[in-house]
């Protein structure tokens, strides 16, 4: 089964939007449009593929939490999950958690800067494969906002700027992609442990680290 959006958009509200797919093309696909998870979630068996590319935008909404369930189920679990540009927009203090039931040989992408503002938290959990776990272009935390890193580790190929929360789960931040200069605004929370890897770029420091 595949499902493929081009354009204008989609809106899931109060539900989980499950995938159940095997091996093969299968999967959601949007190249446009902005899909609106309203107080809903996403549940992925084992190989689904969830990619919003080229304008696509996947925005998160409503008063309650949001789990985006990655691997739900086999022992040999390949779920792509590929945002063009992801936005959390949660209100009364709700959240947007990532986690899985299976270790996943593929991570997740998100390709544009990535802005958390004030009031949102996002949890990146679940289980990875080695060399896999979260890849972000540019990141922003906005005072008032919360990243929790999880168990995985986090690879950044553009800029990171803190004002806000960030808890490192005792895992590696990355900051990778060969011919890229970035910043680095830490803020006040402390990395576990970071590693520049940019063999022709580099990364400046604006501020102080920890």
């Amino acid at each position: 089964v595949r499902y493929n959006r081009v354009g204008n958009g989609a809106n899931f509200s109060a539900l989980s939007f499950r995938l159940h797919t095997g091996p093969g093309d299968g999967g959601w696909f949007a190249t446009g449009g902005t899909a609106v998870f309203n107080n809903a979630g996403i549940y992925a068996a084992r190989d689904a593929r969830f990619v919003a590319s080229d304008e696509a935008v996947v925005r998160f909404e409503g008063n309650r939490n949001s789990f985006v369930t990655m691997a739900a189920s086999g022992s040999a679990a390949h779920s792509q999950w590929d945002f063009n540009e992801l936005v959390i927009a949660k209100t009364g203090g709700a959240s947007v958690t990532f986690n899985s039931v299976q270790t996943s040989s593929a991570g997740v992408t998100v390709a544009r800067p990535f802005s958390l503002a004030a009031g949102q938290t996002l949890n990146l959990d679940g289980s990875f494969a080695a060399g896999q776990g979260y890849r972000f272009g540019d990141v922003s935390i906005s005072s008032g906002a919360y990243l929790s890193q999880g168990a995985n580790d986090l690879f950044v190929t553009g800029d990171w700027a803190n004002a806000g929360m960030f808890a490192h789960g005792n895992r590696t931040v990355s900051f990778a992609g060969d011919g890229v200069n970035g910043n680095l605004a830490g803020g006040g929370s402390p990395f576990h442990d970071l590693v520049v890897n940019r063999p022709s770029g580099g990364v400046g420091l604006a501020g102080d680290l920890r």
